[in-house]
This record gives C-alpha cells, structure tokens and sequence, in this order.
C-alpha cells in the first residue's frame, strides 16, 4: 500500500512538473498574512446567489494539481458551491485536503474562510431552475452530515469520498439525473473531472470575477 501511494506521489509532481507548476524550494505567491481575508473583502456579497459555483485560486499541493488537470482554463485551483446557513451568513459546500492530512473531508465552511488567502475567485451561476438549485444543496449537505472525506486518489468513484469538482459533479447528477461532463478526460487511466470542465460549461455562466492586484 505504502509502494502504491509512493508511485501515485511520484506520478503527481511528475504531472505538476510538466505543467510548469510546481517547484521544490521555491514561491510565486506572496500575501500578507495579516490581511488573508483581502479578497473576501472585495467581493460584493449582494451579487451572490445560492446555489452558484465559487471558484478560487490558492496556494496548496491540491490546488497546483487541479490547475496541472485543467488545461483548457488554469485560472482556479479549487470550488465549492454557495449556499447559506441558518443565520443568514454564506457559506461554501466543498471537498478538500492537503498533503499533511490526506484524508481531508466534505465540508460546509464559512465564505470567510473559503476565500481566506485565496489571490482571485470567479462566481459561477448554474443554469438550473430555484427548486432545483434548492435540492443541489441538500444533496451537498447530505455529503457533510455523512462524513464523506477527500478523494485525494483522484479516482471518480471512490468509496465514501470526492475531490473538488467529482462534489459538484455527483450533486448536479444526483439532483438532475444529468451529466454535465460527458466526455472526461483521462489520467493515469482513469476518468477525471476537471475544473475547466465546470468552467468551460453549457450549464454554467461567469457572473463575477476577482483578483488582487
């Protein structure tokens, strides 16, 4: 088991490698700490829809592999979906991990913290009626309340587990009986949802887009 995941490692900093990507030593992205939540501030809320697509760019081992998977739009390194919690506040529904805790998990997390560190974010509305986008979100929450994990094999299919885009994929599926990417790409030799495949989408338009200077 320990060989296993040293090959599949190996084969993604190989990946991240020839996508230009990723560097042992070295850092592109410089934010100040003391002002993580920059770009949260910037964004209007008030233009936010429940049920949207939230689309983020920041620093982190997955994140560089979404981007390395992505070859048609490497704007983003992440997604989650919009939603709001009983108390008015918005929050963002999404699969995510890193290196150190590999299992990482599915989670509903306040939009502060989504976006904390983040250096640009692309809000995405889905092309589906209210009630619909309504039924999306509880299938997300659902995920939560089962203590699904990240899919950090990235193997659509896995038992009990997504990675990013594989979450919003399996929910619009579930919800709709649709699915939205047809014909996915292969890595490793197996089936990938990318996350160009979201934005770059019959079923999606871009309403909003950020980025600090």
């Amino acid at each position: 088991m320990n060989l296993q995941r040293g090959f599949f490692k190996a084969g993604i900093i190989l990946s991240l490698a020839f996508a230009g990507l990723y560097y042992w030593g070295t850092t592109t992205i410089t934010i100040d700490p003391s002002n993580k939540y920059a770009l949260y501030e910037k964004l209007d809320q008030n233009k936010l829809t429940q049920g949207d697509l939230i689309f983020v760019t920041k620093p982190g081992f997955w994140g560089e592999i979404a981007q390395a998977f992505s070859p048609k739009d490497q704007r983003y390194s992440h997604i989650g979906l919009l939603s709001k919690s009983q108390d008015g506040e918005w929050t963002v529904i999404n699969a995510d991990g890193n290196p150190i805790d590999p299992k990482g998990s599915v989670r509903e997390e306040h939009l502060k913290n989504f976006l904390a560190l983040a250096t640009r974010a692309g809000v995405y509305e889905l092309k589906l009626d209210e009630i619909t986008l309504e039924k999306v979100i509880a299938k997300a929450r659902y995920y939560v309340s089962q203590g699904y994990e990240f899919n950090s094999q990235f193997k659509l299919g896995q038992d009990h587990a997504f990675y990013c885009t594989e979450l919003i994929w399996v929910v619009i599926r579930d919800v709709t009986s649709q699915d939205i990417v047809p014909q996915k790409r292969m890595h490793w030799g197996y089936e990938y949802i990318g996350i160009d495949d979201l934005t770059i989408n019959p079923l999606t338009h871009e309403t909003i887009q950020i980025k600090l200077p």
